[in-house]
């Protein structure tokens, strides 16, 4: 491994990979190869996805967006190119990775500009599960595999509602703006009231419904990969959504105590996700 992409990756690794993250516990499962791909990967979803969501004018996101579209179709030996992208073309992910997948990543920030919020939860969802499933995508790719409909479907709608509850958990004050209006008119607050500390009553409830409509996601694309339909995806695909499903059972069953700095995942989750890459 030459020194630039040494520094490449380990900037990959500060975006996407802090200690004890979800990724750093199913890495153990993968080879070097792989997780530097994933590393790859990952900062580069990371990168796009944060730009609807920043604080920044409209014309700012777009700005950057439209860079990161050039970039990803740029000449990979161009010099002076972002970290990430080195680190794509070095880990040898970018090989296997289409222009048209890549930029699917960027098309779908797109759609989030200006956004929020969303008449109903299933727009909202269904805003979420579209990146998501680029995102699944993009993994699926590094192991040369295509996931089939009957799975992408409900696994882009699941790891959407985990993306958004992770949100709201973690830094609800500026998140509120993501709620669905047809929720605030059922629970019958106004999003201000919500931003207060500790979470609102109406807050919690909100994000227990909506990790129960996770989990349920979830439960329908498990029950695919055990049918056998199609093509079954890579181990880690199946470990981190393992993962995840089990983080927002926990959340049905006491939000409160998710609410604050991002959960860390330690032995007891990485034993779990080992039986689970077992049966996959």
């Amino acid at each position: 491994m030459t020194e630039d992409t040494s520094v490449a990756l380990e900037h990959c690794k500060e975006l996407a990979m802090p200690p004890g993250c979800l990724f750093e516990a199913t890495s153990r499962f993968i080879g070097p190869d792989l997780t530097a791909q994933l590393l790859a990967v990952y900062a580069l979803r990371d990168s796009i996805s944060s730009i609807p969501l920043s604080s920044a004018d409209d014309t700012v996101k777009w700005a950057k967006l439209k860079w990161w579209s050039e970039e990803l179709c740029e000449d990979v030996e161009a010099p002076e190119r972002h970290p990430v992208l080195r680190a794509l073309q070095h880990s040898g992910a970018r090989q296997h990775l289409t222009d048209s997948l890549l930029l699917s990543l960027v098309a779908e920030a797109v759609g989030q500009i200006d956004a929020f919020p969303e008449a109903d939860v299933e727009a909202l969802i269904g805003l979420f599960a579209a990146s998501s499933r680029a995102d699944i995508s993009l993994q699926a790719a590094l192991s040369q595999i295509t996931l089939d409909e009957s799975l992408l479907e409900p696994m882009g709608c699941a790891v959407g509602v985990f993306t958004l509850v992770n949100m709201l958990l973690h830094d609800y004050p500026n998140k509120i703006q993501l709620l669905p209006l047809d929720w605030l008119a059922e629970f019958q607050v106004r999003p201000e009231a919500l931003k207060a500390q500790p979470p609102a009553v109406q807050l919690l409830d909100m994000v227990k419904r909506l990790a129960g409509l996770g989990t349920a996601y979830y439960r329908v694309g498990f029950d695919v990969i055990r049918a056998g339909e199609g093509v079954k995806p890579p181990t880690h695909l199946w470990l981190r959504w393992s993962l995840e499903a089990r983080f927002l059972a926990r959340v049905v069953r006491n939000a409160e105590r998710y609410f604050g700095p991002a959960s860390q995942y330690g032995l007891s989750d990485v034993w779990f996700a080992w039986r689970h890459g077992r049966a996959a």
